[in-house]
């Protein structure tokens, strides 16, 4: 045998054990792919025991620091702030779905009526804050009776290196602040915002990402930043 077809049998050896080694890589990789949806399914298996766990701890978070009524609901991602310490501020009606997060001020005081559903949004409380029953308030929707902070740059600043502090925000001195109704069978669309002094009328709708700054009439459609009437429902749809 010449010493070209020894090099060449040599070069075919290679070949082979490098071919031999990348399917031997993609034969592990393969398994690993196969067992992965197992894994994934363990772990989901987890949250599905964990997180009705938290959920309980969060209704029972609900019932320490509010007046509650029969058969509320929360998700583990619900949460309530009572800056007051005093249950009696914020009621919560009968059959209540709470996802979002309320928040209520030490002055406040917040009602939310039997059968209303809040996605996972906000409710910002510093006087006066009411929500009927059935009122439907989608994802990501923020509802706020007061600006929260003051208009002065100057006492912005001090409120910030108060909290660096560890301090507590002072939500008053120097802050307005007007009651929000939404009466009875509102539907409020994801990414509204109910900003302070705001009444929503009984059955009306507002669109998604609505700037609301005024009172919107019973049974109407708005939309809009700032929100404004696109239209209106007949008595068929009420």
């Amino acid at each position: 045998m010449s010493q070209h077809s020894s090099w060449s049998t040599i070069d075919d050896r290679s070949e082979r054990q490098i071919i031999g080694s990348q399917r031997d890589a993609h034969r592990t990789v393969f398994r690993r792919l196969q067992r992965l949806p197992y894994r994934l399914a363990s772990l989901l298996n987890v949250g599905i025991v964990v997180r009705p766990l938290l959920a309980d701890a969060v209704k029972h978070e609900f019932h320490a620091r509010c007046v509650v009524g029969e058969k509320l609901q929360v998700t583990d991602q619900a949460r309530c702030y009572n800056h007051s310490g005093d249950p009696s501020r914020i009621v919560i009606g009968r059959g209540v779905v709470i996802d979002g997060i309320i928040q209520c001020c030490e002055r406040g005081r917040l009602t939310i009526g039997d059968y209303a559903i809040m996605g996972r949004s906000r409710v910002y409380c510093a006087e006066l804050v009411k929500i009927g029953s059935g009122a439907l308030i989608s994802d990501c929707v923020g509802i706020m009776d007061s600006d929260l902070h003051s208009r002065r740059a100057s006492e912005r600043l001090v409120q910030a290196q108060r909290w660096a502090d560890g301090g507590s925000l002072d939500s008053y001195s120097g802050v307005r602040s007007k009651p929000v109704v939404i009466e009875s069978h509102v539907w409020i669309g994801f990414g509204a915002c109910i900003l302070k002094g705001v009444t929503l009328g009984e059955g009306c709708i507002v669109g998604a990402g609505s700037v609301v700054t005024t009172d919107v009439a019973p049974w109407t459609i708005v939309a809009g930043n700032p929100a404004h009437v696109i239209g209106a429902l007949d008595t068929s749809e009420r």
